[in-house]
């Protein structure tokens, strides 16, 4: 088959420089002018295009709950998304509703703890909205750290925190208090 050259729409130029007054208005007489541009062929046009093999990732930047600009967005707080106050209400709600109506309560008993247990809970967000499996409590029976990274890794996937456009990993704590009789 023979090589064909794909013709480019040439780009038309207007002559202004030639102006006739005509009762104190200004009529503007216009001439086209056509330049002749080289063709090139498409096989030559690719050529020129470059090609990246390397894919550019960048590393996300780690912000605390309080300071980032927009928090993830919990599975049910989509509609508060926009507004920063009700979607922080409703990120904290959801996520201890979903630890209370997991933790087992019992377990602190059967390790014969009593009294008020404090446990803050600290874990990470990621940039693609899951829950780091890195979780760390704080003075703690190891069963019942065990349990509670055990909860917190089961949380849904939510749509990530973001901090000027980018996606960023965000840490949250939860403090956790129960009372053990």
């Amino acid at each position: 088959m023979k090589n064909q050259s794909i013709r480019k729409k040439q780009p038309t130029i207007i002559d202004l420089t030639k102006v006739k007054k005509v009762d104190n208005t200004e009529e503007i007489e216009t001439t086209l002018i056509k330049e002749e541009q080289p063709t090139t062929t498409a096989d030559e046009d690719l050529k020129n295009i470059e090609y990246y093999s390397d894919i550019i990732e960048y590393e996300p930047e780690t912000i605390s709950y309080v300071s980032v600009e927009n928090i993830p967005v919990y599975p049910g707080c989509e509609k508060y998304m926009y507004d920063r106050e009700k979607s922080k209400k409703c990120f904290s709600k959801k996520i201890a509703k979903f630890f209370g109506k997991n933790f087992d309560t019992g377990l602190a008993s059967e390790l014969n703890l009593t009294g008020l247990q404090r446990i803050n809970c600290e874990f990470i967000i990621d940039h693609n909205g899951n829950v780091s499996p890195d979780i760390k409590t704080t003075r703690t029976h190891p069963e019942l750290a065990k349990e509670i990274k055990n909860i917190m890794g089961k949380l849904p996937k939510m749509k990530p925190a973001k901090q000027n456009g980018k996606t960023v990993n965000l840490i949250y704590t939860l403090p956790i208090r129960f009372m053990v009789e």
